[in-house]
């Protein structure tokens, strides 16, 4: 390449070829540039494309005017390879059509889409590696920038790069990244960044200060390099890149090379000193210098200097001033463009009486280029200078020539940009500009992009005559994010609107609804019981009464409140209205199978729901939960929103697909779908949570994710599916604890306890038990509290009988202290059977463990009374429950019966298999092309592949068809299909 030395960014060129070279290998990851304006970040990334000539190259970059279009930056990323779409199934090709179309179209949900881009650029590297290049990701629109870091977080192994550049420590965009940051330039290499510029400068000995060579590697493994960093020392020394690299300056910053400018070395320590060696701020100083619009004697003088991006935007601003006032009226224009694209800004130009040729003395400057029929700025900080170093009354007029030049455009994404230029075109109320842009709000939010949504809301809100309603749908935006106190603070922002403004008290209504709502999980439960009670007693609106008065029920009932629930289920009852009826009666019927009684209000007895329930859906029964949201899921949208890594404890969780259709009403209460849940897992009976969840999931609405996989993983536990609903559990536990809702991981926890404890696995049970004390404390007889005691008694069973016969019989004087009658709450009682050699009750749980531990106990019996043909018929499929779901003890026990029969011990199914290797085994086992595998499990073709070498490997086979010989032999505990 030819152009400017990148001075003092050896280390930095060295690594990025070590990224290249490895990903050309086949083993890509994610390099993060960081700096402060100026400090070269633009110019690496360049570089890095100069050394990668046979790479797909896939160029986004975050523009700050555009952060709020939902996907605007990963629809340009993905630009260049689009037609390799078609070749994708047909779940992903909807996935990316549906989200990255600004149509407002159904979303298929944002971890569907970043699964789909993860795919498309899989397709993609198989022609050739692929660097992805991520500009500016501080500005990254949310909903693509989410997308990016779920993609960087699983390019191990893959020839896929991804190489971002930001300007602190956060966005967040993958996970174990090397990371460069960017400092000031040393002496020698600002000598020679000026040198390049003709200016020629002495040093000094304040200029040594900055000769320090900083530490720019974090998170990375560079002892196989040390021969290279030796060679990037020397060359930092030398004021050159590794290997002389080169660097095509933009062209605001180019010179004729010739020496016009020579600085001694007083000045060039002050100049070095003011703009603490960041390269774009030495030249951009330099070049005034030159042409007398500086002077340098005036720098510094002991004060501080200033921050570079304060320091480069008044410098751009001066630069500005000078151009004609017709020139800065179109650079007004082009820089609150969102897009930059000439047409609409020819448009705009023309309505203000301007022309493109006004920005021509700009161009001449090098301020800005018109190429590809684009208006590029030099740098953003020129941009963002230009913007808001204009008046109020300039900005104003400027949006309004752009969105005019956009009224008659078609096309969603010009309708997107029209409404929010109309939003920045007034001056007071505006309600057609409120109302565009709630249409747009309400499109990001059917795309999946809760994030978008809720900006434009906040956005309508400013302009609207009543910004109530808008404020609210916001808060509903962040609480179906998960970000409660962005919720709460913009309730408070509705509710000190509402006191100003004559709208009916309906919207004062729907204020405490979503604040209860917000409330639910996050509140100590015996407060918000209260609260919620007293605020239903005042309420003014009946149906508002009502809805409060169940999430009052709710709160009592989580917070172990029973006799207070029973009483407030009863005026939920009698209080119910039209939209309030199924979930009163949800939460009625819960705790009356609790409590052994009828809870009868003026409204049918809470009982007799489970028939309404059932005629309701007799079109379409609830199939059992055996394909249930997967638990790679819900973690996988914790890493979408929250940039965390998956948990060690759930890496192989099976992924499973989600076929239902989600419901349209993403709003519906809570209550109306836990408790019939909860309700079925005592029960025993089918129940369907797939819809809810695949709901949440796909529109990113974390903050009903903790609860429902709550609900599901006691379905699942209870349904004998184990590895599952722990892997639900632990994903509601972290997802609640990283939201700031205590009381689901509490719950949830307590289930993955009683798998651990039934499995006697002692040192998971200990882990899980040192997260449950480490949440905020509970009462000792809340149930989550009472499920760890019965497990902890569970895994003495063997070690101290006496000591578990104590205390399981003090979970069950606990329990019936609080009028709690139903046998499979807590199945204590189920326990204290088998160690007091005690027939079971009738009505003792019958799910698949504790029927198969029935089973054992009446084959006992009948071996003892020589009734062994029977005993045997008992046994066996006994002991393959046990098998499968891992309960050893009950196995072993199982085992020595048989052996009191004579029997010997059966083969066993394969041993050593991970879940993720079991669950490609049998999607591929039943015929699946690896494509489709990695579809269906939301991983990558390459990982299906690696994962069926291991499986070859593990289990001596060599072919597809013998795998699905060896997987129709094994006890299938799910249908992968």
């Amino acid at each position: 390449m030819s152009g400017t030395v990148l001075h003092g960014r050896g280390r930095e060129l060295d690594a990025i070829r070590t990224l290249i070279t490895a990903t050309r290998a086949g083993s890509g990851g994610v390099l993060v540039v960081e700096g402060e304006p100026g400090a070269g970040k633009s110019a690496l990334l360049a570089a890095a494309t100069g050394f990668a000539p046979d790479f797909e190259v896939l160029r986004t970059r975050g523009v700050q005017s555009e952060a709020e279009f939902a996907f605007s930056g990963l629809a340009e990323l993905l630009a260049p390879v689009s037609e390799l779409m078609d070749g994708l199934v047909a779940e992903q090709q909807r996935a990316l059509r549906s989200s990255l179309d600004a149509g407002g179209g159904a979303s298929a949900g944002r971890l569907p889409l970043a699964t789909a881009v993860l795919a498309l650029l899989t397709s993609a590297a198989r022609r050739r590696p692929v660097l992805v290049v991520v500009d500016d990701a501080h500005w990254l629109d949310g909903s693509s920038l989410a997308v990016v870091g779920f993609v960087a977080r699983r390019l191990a192994g893959t020839p896929i790069a991804l190489l971002a550049a930001r300007r602190g420590p956060e966005p967040q965009v993958g996970v174990d990244a090397v990371e460069l940051r960017l400092r000031g330039l040393g002496a020698e290499a600002a000598r020679g960044l000026l040198a390049d510029l003709g200016i020629q400068a002495r040093i000094g000995a304040a200029g040594a200060n900055f000769a320090e060579v900083d530490e720019h590697f974090a998170h990375a493994d560079l002892a196989d390099r040390a021969d290279r960093a030796d060679r990037a020392d020397r060359a930092d020394d030398a004021g050159l890149g590794t290997e002389g690299e080169r660097h095509e300056p933009p062209a605001a910053l180019s010179s004729a090379r010739e020496p016009h400018l020579r600085l001694a070395a007083d000045e060039f320590d002050r100049l070095l000193t003011e703009t603490r060696g960041n390269p774009l701020a030495l030249i951009e100083m330099a070049r005034l210098a030159a042409s007398g619009a500086l002077d340098l004697a005036t720098l510094a003088g002991g004060r501080e200097p200033l921050p570079s991006g304060v320091q480069l935007a008044g410098l751009y601003h001066d630069q500005v001033v000078t151009l004609p006032q017709r020139t800065r009226r179109a650079l007004l224009i082009a820089a609150a463009s969102f897009t930059g694209e000439a047409a609409p800004i020819e448009a705009a130009l023309d309505a203000a009486g301007l022309t493109l040729t006004d920005l021509a003395p700009a161009e001449q400057s090098g301020h800005v280029e018109l190429t590809d029929g684009v208006v590029r700025f030099a740098h953003p900080l020129l941009r963002s200078a230009i913007y808001h170093g204009a008046t109020d009354e300039a900005v104003r007029d400027t949006h309004h020539h752009l969105a005019a030049s956009l009224a008659t455009t078609a096309g969603p994404a010009a309708r997107e940009q029209h409404a929010w230029h109309l939003s920045y075109a007034t001056a007071g109320p505006d309600p057609t500009a409120a109302t565009a842009l709630a249409d747009v709000a309400a499109a990001a939010a059917r795309r999946g992009a809760p994030t978008a949504a809720r900006q434009a809301y906040q956005r309508a809100a400013v302009i609207a005559p009543e910004p109530v309603a808008y404020l609210i749908e916001a808060a509903i935006c962040a609480r179906v994010e998960g970000d409660a106190v962005a919720a709460l603070d913009l309730l408070d922002a509705a509710e000190a609107a509402l006191e100003d403004s004559d709208i009916e008290d309906a919207l004062h209504n729907r204020i405490r609804t979503e604040r209860s709502r917000v409330d639910l999980s996050r509140t100590d439960p015996a407060r918000l019981m209260t609260d919620l009670a007293e605020a239903a007693e005042t309420a003014p609106d009946p149906a508002h009464a009502a809805d409060l008065t169940v999430a009052a029920t709710a709160a009592a009932i989580l917070g172990a409140h029973y006799r207070e629930a029973r009483t407030l289920a009863v005026l939920a009852l009698e209080r119910a209205t039209p939209t309030t009826r199924t979930a009163a009666h949800a939460v009625a019927e819960h705790l009356a199978l609790l409590l052994g009684e009828p809870v009868s209000g003026t409204n049918q007895p809470a009982l007799s729901l489970g028939e309404t329930h059932t005629s309701a859906t007799a079109e379409e029964p609830a199939p059992p939960l055996t394909e249930p949201a997967p638990v790679a899921d819900a973690i996988a949208i914790a890493e979408l929103r929250l940039g965390k890594t998956r948990p060690a404890a759930v890496t192989e969780e099976p992924a499973l697909p989600l076929t239902e259709p989600a419901p349209a009403d993403l709003d519906t209460p809570l209550e109306s779908l836990i408790y019939p849940a909860w309700t079925a897992a005592l029960r025993e009976t089918p129940h369907n949570l797939a819809p809810a969840l695949k709901a949440a999931h796909d529109a990113g609405a974390l903050s009903r994710l903790p609860p429902l996989l709550t609900m599901a993983a006691e379905l699942d536990q209870r349904a004998g599916h184990w590895d599952v609903a722990r892997g639900r559990a632990l994903a509601a536990a972290d997802l609640g604890a990283d939201l700031g809702q205590p009381l689901w991981p509490n719950l949830a926890l307590a289930v993955a306890a009683r798998i651990a404890a039934y499995r006697g696995d002692r040192t998971d049970f200990d882990d899980l038990a040192s997260r449950f004390a480490a949440l905020p404390p509970i009462p000792a007889d809340h149930p989550a509290a009472l499920a760890f005691r019965h497990a902890k008694a569970v895994l003495a069973l063997d070690e101290d009988r006496a000591a578990a016969i104590t205390e399981l019989q003090g979970v069950a004087d606990t329990l019936h202290a609080h009028g709690i009658r139903h046998p499979a709450f807590i199945p204590v009682r189920a326990d204290l059977d088998e160690l007091l050699d005690r027939d079971p009750e009738a009505e003792s749980p019958r799910d698949p463990f504790h029927s198969a531990r029935r089973d054992l106990q009446a084959a006992r019996r009948l071996r003892e009374r020589r009734h062994h043909a029977e005993a045997r018929a008992l046994l066996e499929p006994a002991r393959d429950i046990f098998r499968r779901l891992g309960a050893r003890r009950w196995e072993a026990l199982c085992e020595t019966e048989l052996a009191a029969l004579g029997l010997s011990k059966t083969a066993t199914e394969p041993q050593g298999l991970t879940p993720y290797e079991t669950q490609v085994a049998r999607h591929v086992g039943a015929g699946r092309t690896n494509n489709e595998t990695a579809a269906a499990l939301y991983i990558s073709p390459k990982t299906v592949e690696y994962h069926l070498r291991n499986l070859y490997k593990k289990l001596g086979i060599r072919s597809r068809t013998e795998l699905a010989r060896i997987v129709a032999t094994w006890v299938q505990d799910q249908d992968p299909t």
